[in-house]
């Protein structure tokens, strides 16, 4: 009855890092079965919830200095802004993107109150998924005013959903439209009317982020976050473990390489997800989707140039696999 017992052991102990069973996993394997008797076929569930746990908290430890938690940490905040950007468009992929329709035609008529014969602009490139539509004609109407607007679009069932000086918000289904226009004029004795009275009128539709979008987002940093921990930590031991002074120096070059490729677009992540957390449509219109940040159409390239550092780092911080262990994991289970 021991060999079940040992093989289902020996699955478990892969919670540990590699580096640990190496060192510790003989050792760590005799006593649990020396511990077990031999009537057991299987592992304790309390067995089982240690060494996950005890394995886990392997993964996660670094090594002893400021540097190794320095990198950890910004590793965290990098893998899980990708995360997070990854999160999102596969919380846009369950909706349709918007498109350019008579529905959106018949939106910026309500909004000028004449039929509109202009364009749209999307804010999709190569990902091929419209969130914004804007109208790309906005002229001055004279006699607009925002109430006017306003009744036009209850009259359509819309419903307004927010009011300021020269727009407002209005929503339907899972349409929302931000119009904005000129704001009434003052009474002027000179007969000169303010620039911001003859300002022309703007239509901005977009849709409704769908329910799996914060659930992607927070789902997907929680995960990129702990990849990158684990990443660290698993890469900061390869060092230590290496005795080549070249195979280390090459990996921190590239590691600060990536660091200085990769802070704009964790920066404008972190910018956008405050931005959807702190900032409603209801004044600046939509705010732009989480994954901007890394798959922004001008510069796509950069966030993954640095990502190729950040691979290349830790294929050269692995180097050989056989090699001395010079700086074993810690030896608490």
């Amino acid at each position: 009855m021991t060999a079940p017992l040992e093989r289902r052991y020996r699955r478990l102990l892969l919670a540990y890092p590699a580096a640990y069973r190496r060192s510790h996993g003989a050792e760590l394997l005799t006593a649990l079965l020396d511990a077990a008797g031999p009537d057991r076929v299987r592992p304790s569930r309390r067995d089982v919830v240690d060494l996950v746990r005890g394995g886990l908290r392997q993964r996660f430890r670094l090594p002893v200095g400021k540097a190794p938690v320095a990198v950890a940490v910004f590793a965290a905040l990098l893998f899980g802004a990708l995360g997070a950007g990854i999160g999102s468009f596969l919380g846009w992929c369950t909706v349709a993107p918007l498109r350019v329709d008579p529905t959106a035609t018949q939106v910026a008529s309500l909004a000028i109150g004449e039929p509109y014969a202009g364009g749209f602009s999307r804010d999709d490139g190569w990902q091929g998924r419209a969130v914004t539509i804007q109208a790309v004609d906005p002229r001055y109407i004279p006699g607009w005013t925002r109430d006017a607007a306003g009744d036009r679009f209850t009259a359509a069932g819309w419903s307004i959903e927010s009011v300021g000086d020269g727009h407002f918000v209005a929503s339907r289904g899972d349409l929302r439209v931000r119009v904005s226009g000129p704001l009434p004029a003052p009474p002027s004795p000179d007969g000169v009317r303010p620039v911001s009275t003859l300002a022309p009128v703007d239509v901005v539709i977009w849709s409704e982020p769908p329910p799996a979008v914060p659930f992607g987002v927070a789902a997907g940093w929680l995960a990129g976050a702990a990849g990158g921990w684990l990443l660290a930590a698993w890469t900061a031991y390869e060092l230590l473990r290496t005795r080549s002074w070249p195979r280390r120096g090459a990996a921190v070059t590239l590691m600060l390489a990536s660091l200085l490729v990769l802070l704009l677009p964790v920066l404008h992540t972190y910018l956008l997800i405050g931005a959807g957390i702190v900032l409603g449509p209801d004044s600046w219109g939509p705010p732009a989707p989480v994954y901007v940040g890394f798959i922004d159409t001008d510069a796509v390239g950069v966030p993954l140039l640095g990502l190729a550092a950040i691979a290349l780092a830790c294929l050269v911080a692995g180097g050989r696999r056989h090699r001395p262990e010079v700086a074993a994991a810690p030896s608490e289970p």
